[in-house]
């Protein structure tokens, strides 16, 4: 039962870290992990923490390796580095001790050559998952751009630091994730056998070698594309979900109370509002800020030109929606005084106005 109680206090102390490690500041990691929280042991805390693809930047940070410093540099390379040529000669040359007999060289080169081909697939279905990252991230990246043009449109909002932080964020966490899909292109098996030896004088043996010198450089592309295979898939998690986030925020702040939609732009009339522009792009920010402002004792005044067939359209749509039933007036203008695709609204008194049915 004790056995237990701890396994779930573990899960739970588990659970806490990687949310610390989710965050940027009061940032919990394991360099031991690159970054991430496989167990609770050998933790480095940082007051911030800044990725930047295959490294990370630490600023007033803590871990009992390196102690306190103000600021900590940690590459991937130095948590897996690959095997050097002199490594792997030592390695090669080793199977030299072993029998050298037909029998059970044929018996090695099978094993290897099972080993290699695991590596090998591995090696594809990683290949295949970051294909569709790259496709993904493209993509995304447009995203990303739709909610800085929203951010810009709340720049006079209270909470517009918190839009803007976030937006910092996920665009942090986007600007890794390119970063490591490039540098995962460029992984490839440093050292490759030529056979050269075993053109002029064949031997089982020293097939078996260049077969075990490909087996080794395979295990270290797979250990490091499997590597940035999971911090790939873990900036792209962190951020969609601060951008998720983001968008619930943009989307829910034009309907919040303490929010006011008017974009003054010099404008000395605040009741007045442009529901087609010159393009003829409909502005429903502008429709809702309308909305908001009508009340029992206003009236209505639709103003646009005589050819605009969208905008009469658009009036009868507009007076059902808010219920102005007689509470509103058309003017249609000349197609050379007025642009014919804006629709403009204004809000009068009602001693003002002159009230018409719409045609």
């Amino acid at each position: 039962m004790e056995i237990s109680k701890r396994t779930i206090w573990q899960k739970l102390g588990l659970f806490i870290c990687n949310i610390l490690n989710f965050l940027p500041v009061l940032h919990l990691s394991r360099d031991e992990d690159f970054d991430s929280i496989s167990q609770i042991n050998d933790l480095r805390f940082s007051l911030i923490a800044i990725p930047l693809g295959d490294s990370y930047w630490y600023f007033a940070t803590y871990s009992p390796s390196t102690k306190f410093s103000l600021f900590e540099l940690l590459e991937i390379h130095e948590i897996q580095p690959k095997k050097t040529k002199s490594e792997l000669s030592e390695l090669v040359n080793s199977l030299d001790q072993l029998p050298d007999d037909n029998g059970n060289n044929e018996l090695r080169l099978e094993f290897l050559k099972h080993k290699h081909d695991q590596c090998q697939a591995s090696i594809n279905i990683l290949n295949n998952k970051v294909n569709n990252y790259i496709a993904i991230a493209l993509v995304y990246t447009g995203f990303i751009a739709f909610l800085f043009q929203s951010c810009l449109k709340f720049s006079a909002h209270p909470l517009s630091w918190l839009l803007w932080s976030l937006l910092l964020l996920s665009t942090l966490s986007l600007s890794s994730l390119l970063i490591l899909l490039r540098k995962y292109l460029k992984v490839k098996g440093a050292h490759k056998s030529k056979f050269g030896e075993f053109k002029t004088k064949p031997s089982w043996l020293l097939f078996v070698k260049g077969v075990y010198l490909d087996w080794q450089s395979a295990q270290d592309e797979q250990l490091a594309s499997a590597t940035l295979v999971k911090n790939i898939e873990k900036q792209f998690f962190r951020s969609v979900s601060v951008s998720f986030l983001l968008l619930l925020l943009v989307t829910y702040l034009p309907f919040s109370s303490d929010f006011d939609l008017i974009q003054n732009d010099g404008k000395e009339n605040l009741n007045e509002f442009t529901i087609f522009d010159k393009q003829g792009k409909f502005s429903a920010i502008e429709l809702l800020h309308l909305s908001k402002k009508i009340n029992s004792n206003s009236d209505v005044l639709f103003i646009l030109s005589k050819s605009n067939q969208v905008g009469k359209n658009s009036i009868k749509f507009i007076i059902k929606a808010l219920e102005l039933s007689n509470r509103y007036s058309v003017v249609e203008v000349n197609n050379d005084l007025f642009d014919k695709n804006i629709l403009l609204v204004k809000i009068k008194e009602k001693d003002e106005t002159i009230h018409h049915e719409l045609q």
